[in-house]
């Protein structure tokens, strides 16, 4: 052991020179190597720090600017594309721009805006009173007056009550159930404006709509529709597979054969208006498609908020 040791000690007296270079040469890749992992750990921590930088200069510059006076319109919409800030509508009633005090307040959004984007007092004037008759209910009346009762005029009139089945109903034009407002008027006003010549309530909250006038075989007492009506506890609306019939005052339809032989008249011209607000392009070329013709008129109303 002491042999070989003494002979490692004068190889390197001998050596002195190559030894101490191959040390610093050793050294130095070890100083490269840890060079080279610092550098890529660095590279890879402020991989964004320069956008980053970027960003919060432009804020802080921004700002600078604002305070100053100096912030331009373009820097401020450079500044809004950056941030993605949305724009919202002005959804409140310009007072100071009407000239004259509505007469009710106004808060709805479409109103506003409608109002809003008016020009005219005129127009501004008659878009307030049309809202205004409408949140007080009268704009329009509750019940519109029916001009196509027939000549005997019985609308309300009772048919009496009859025996209805499940399988084989009377009435097959229309059923619905509606637990709190059944009566025979609303009954008989849904089933006139669909169309139906007669109406029907049934078991308390079912009513019934139909266009053929029940068998006289089918008919019963009175008191065997016994149950009241949610709509009008004064009122009966039938039983159990009994059922209340009425007109409703229009009569049964009939289709009419089309006459399509050449008439000696004047050809009609027909006007169209037609709403858009942009979106629906494709549905309005197809609609056009179907009602062009050159001796019509076509007035296009694009509705477009700025």
């Amino acid at each position: 052991m002491v042999i070989v040791r003494n002979t490692a000690l004068r190889w390197i007296r001998r050596n002195k020179i190559l030894f101490i270079f191959g040390i610093t040469i050793l050294l130095f890749q070890i100083f490269l190597t840890m060079k080279f992992f610092a550098i890529s750990k660095n590279s890879r921590e402020q991989k964004w720090q320069p956008v980053l930088e970027k960003s919060i200069n432009t804020v802080f510059s921004g700002a600078d600017r604002l305070k100053s006076g100096s912030f331009d319109d373009e820097a401020a919409s450079n500044i809004v594309q950056n941030k993605d800030i949305k724009v919202k509508i002005n959804t409140h009633l310009k007072l100071e721009k009407l000239e004259f005090s509505p007469n009710c307040k106004i808060s709805g959004r479409e109103a506003v805006l409608a109002i809003n984007r008016a020009k005219t007092r005129k127009c501004k004037q008659l878009i307030t009173n049309v809202t205004c008759l409408s949140l007080i209910g009268e704009l329009y009346p509750e019940k519109l007056p029916n001009f196509c009762l027939d000549e005997r005029n019985n609308f309300g009139k009772s048919l009496g009550c009859f025996k209805d089945e499940k399988d084989f109903r009377l009435l097959s034009g229309f059923y619905g159930v509606f637990n709190k407002d059944n009566s025979p008027v609303n009954c008989m006003k849904l089933c006139l404006q669909s169309g139906f010549p007669f109406s029907g309530v049934e078991y308390s909250n079912e009513c019934f709509c139909g266009t053929d006038e029940p068998s006289i075989g089918k008919k019963l007492p009175d008191s065997s529709c016994n149950m009241k009506c949610p709509g009008d506890v004064h009122k009966a609306c039938g039983g159990y597979f009994t059922i209340n019939i009425y007109h409703t005052g229009i009569k049964k339809f009939v289709p009419q054969i089309a006459n399509t032989g050449s008439g000696t008249g004047k050809p009609v011209r027909i006007v169209f208006l037609l709403t858009l607000n942009g979106r629906a392009l494709r549905q309005i070329k197809r609609l056009l498609k179907m009602i062009y013709d050159k001796n019509h008129f076509y007035y296009i109303h694009i509705d477009v908020i700025c």
